[in-house]
């Protein structure tokens, strides 16, 4: 996690043109089998329940097309992609509304576990969240300059369109 701030500096270092969108929590995390977290109906969970910024990565793809497309404006900037902010409980709420039933939100496993079980890359990578909540709130507007219709959790759902076992969200 944090050599990703170390080859941002290399990268401005070098003199080659740059242009850097930085992610912070992906949607796609809150369904992710692979981390123990499939999305289910009425349930959902993470690794954590503090307000965090959040960003899908089809938006982070629109974002990166964007600058690509018009490199001179973006060249030698960074931009958090986030779209949004919020707690787990908020997101919880955005599920109902999209799904239409009640949705319980809680952790995906005990903290003692986090480390244990994620390991150290992704375990600092929480703990840098916890800390700190992800981006800015103030880098919305920046990078909704780039992706103007940038996902919510409530676009995210409905755009996601279906739980793990392929229910489908109403």
């Amino acid at each position: 996690f944090h050599s990703k701030l170390e080859t941002e500096a290399a990268l401005k270092a070098s003199g080659l043109p740059y242009s850097i969108l930085r992610p912070t929590v992906f949607f796609e995390n809150l369904d992710d089998a692979a981390s123990w977290n499939p999305l289910k109906k009425g349930q959902l969970k993470f690794l954590m329940l503090e307000p965090l910024t959040w960003i899908s990565t089809y938006d982070i793809g629109r974002g990166a097309a964007a600058m690509f497309k018009d490199a001179k404006k973006w060249q030698g900037k960074t931009v958090e992609a986030v779209a949004w902010q919020g707690d787990l409980a908020a997101v919880a709420k955005a599920l109902e509304r999209v799904g239409g039933v009640p949705v319980s939100f809680g952790l995906a496993m005990p903290a003692f576990l986090l480390r244990p079980m994620l390991g150290r890359d992704l375990y600092c990578m929480l703990e840098y969240f916890k800390k700190n909540g992800g981006a800015a709130p103030q880098s919305i507007p920046a990078f909704k300059e780039l992706v103007p219709d940038a996902f919510g959790p409530d676009a995210f759902f409905a755009y996601l369109g279906k739980y793990a076992d392929g229910t489908k969200i109403k």
